[in-house]
């Protein structure tokens, strides 16, 4: 059982008009701050990017823990299949880069569940609305090759379908921790990010 993370950091942003990976706030670049997050849990930790933003990146995180998006379908999937396709013998926990206000234990609890119910194939949080948050999540490798095999007849692209299809674990999201699962989207958002807020 080999787990790791997964930065989704390919998006083009174009709401906050900046890269959202790279946001800078009292000291920590936020995408070197979300990989070292997952390395608390994970031995390795990836990013998923656009191959033009590998200049920009580079000067952050080493070569080697840098993933490029491929053709695989469209958003978030294309990263988590580009980079299934280039470590098929892990199991991923995703983390969204505009996620900022994900903590340890909000992955640990993932962690701790997938750890001791190793017959699911996905870990999911769902909220009291029944909302899941599928880019906090864990993918077993089964879960990846099943998505990979059907991509070219996929109707449609999103995440939440195929996890309603499959056998995935719903952990129960308190409404008190509902808060961390804000997404950061437009400059305002970012102007008024206090670390810790969450």
């Amino acid at each position: 059982m080999q787990l790791s993370g997964l930065v989704l950091s390919g998006g083009y942003s174009s709401r906050a008009g900046f890269d959202k990976g790279l946001f800078f706030s009292e000291g920590l670049i936020r995408i070197k701050e979300a990989r070292d997050l997952l390395l608390r849990i994970c031995d390795k930790a990836y990013i998923s990017i656009r191959k033009e933003q590998k200049e920009l990146y580079l000067s952050h995180i080493p070569a080697e823990n840098l993933v490029f998006d491929e053709p695989f379908g469209e958003g978030p999937l294309k990263g988590i299949l580009s980079t299934h396709h280039q470590h098929p013998d892990s199991d991923f926990l995703v983390l969204a880069v505009d996620l900022l206000d994900i903590n340890e234990e909000i992955l640990t609890n993932l962690v701790d569940i997938y750890s001791t119910k190793p017959n699911y194939t996905c870990y999911v949080y769902q909220n009291t609305n029944q909302k899941i948050e599928p880019l906090c999540t864990i993918y077993r490798k089964e879960f990846l090759q099943d998505l990979f095999s059907k991509i070219q007849t996929l109707e449609n692209y999103s995440l939440y379908s195929f996890i309603q299809k499959s056998h995935t674990y719903y952990l129960k999201l308190s409404s008190e921790n509902k808060s961390y699962f804000q997404n950061y989207n437009t400059s305002e958002d970012f102007q008024h990010f206090k670390r810790g807020s969450g």
